[in-house]
């Protein structure tokens, strides 16, 4: 089995955190797992665990998240987007299948936009499109401005919202109880209210944009984060994607139900186009 390494990248805003298979081979498919916002790499263990064995995978703490810290915020989503692909260069992470849930979705996304020619594929788990045409005007000025209500929840109530929110089983909500207790509250609405914000500012830009790969949706049929479920229908119909409904799973589908989500991921990654 293929050993993960951690390693560290530095930007002018401070390190970021990332864990790559060790000895790569080429001939393998190349897997990049982006978790969403206020998470870590630590949600996507099920994933790690199944693929590390036949793939070459790379995980990273986001800025400002988990192992990713002290990391100053006022970094745009396009700078997060450029310095995954300095650290995806800097591996040898060729043609990638990027795989990210909400926030790390949204992350992929402006790296495809940026980078058309980068990854095989793309597969969005419980998240959104990053094109201003699927929101209201009022939508993204709640998207800039989560800040307050977020400091009026006291924070054991937040923690607990957080986890009910992402997560549909009782294994999912661990997990996102013992990542969010890695903050303090100040630091947790910093770090969603700046998430919020960059990602609500770059969709406000982007009116339009057809995504240059291949790609997957995947979101739990039990996730009632904000309207992403609608989104995913939406985005599906619209875009005339391929979707994939995870029953018995929340926002965090891939913590959820990891058998149906692995095996998703493993048949779309089988079905690219081979070099």
């Amino acid at each position: 089995m293929s050993e993960i390494t951690r390693k560290d990248y530095e930007t002018s805003h401070g390190k970021i955190a990332y864990w790559v298979t060790e000895n790569i081979d080429p001939a393998r498919p190349f897997l990049v797992f982006l978790p969403g916002l206020t998470l870590d790499a630590r949600l996507f263990a099920e994933q790690i665990a199944h693929f590390r064995g036949s793939t070459n995978i790379l995980v990273w703490d986001g800025p400002a998240h988990g192992k990713s810290r002290p990391f100053k915020l006022g970094f745009s989503l396009e700078q997060a987007a450029d310095w995954l692909v300095a650290i995806l260069t800097r591996e040898k992470f060729t043609n990638p299948v990027l795989i990210g849930q909400s926030f790390g979705s949204y992350v992929s996304q402006t790296v495809l936009r940026r980078h058309p020619r980068l990854a095989r594929g793309f597969i969005s788990i419980d998240a959104a499109p990053v094109q201003h045409r699927y929101y209201t005007n009022f939508e993204l000025w709640q998207l800039r401005n989560t800040r307050v209500p977020l400091q009026l929840i006291p924070w054991p109530a937040l923690r607990w919202l957080t986890a009910r929110s992402g997560s549909n089983t009782r294994a999912g909500r661990k997990t996102v109880h013992e990542i969010t207790g890695s903050y303090s509250k100040q630091d947790f609405v910093r770090i969603s209210a700046h998430g919020y914000r960059i990602f609500g500012t770059a969709t406000a830009s982007n009116f339009d944009f057809t995504l240059p790969c291949p790609t997957l949706l995947i979101c739990g049929v039990e996730d009632h984060f904000a309207s992403v479920k609608n989104y995913n229908r939406r985005w599906a119909e619209t875009a005339n994607l391929p979707i994939v409904w995870v029953r018995n799973a929340g926002h965090n589908a891939n913590s959820d139900n990891p058998e149906v989500v692995n095996r998703a991921i493993a048949e779309f990654v089988e079905s690219l186009p081979h070099d």
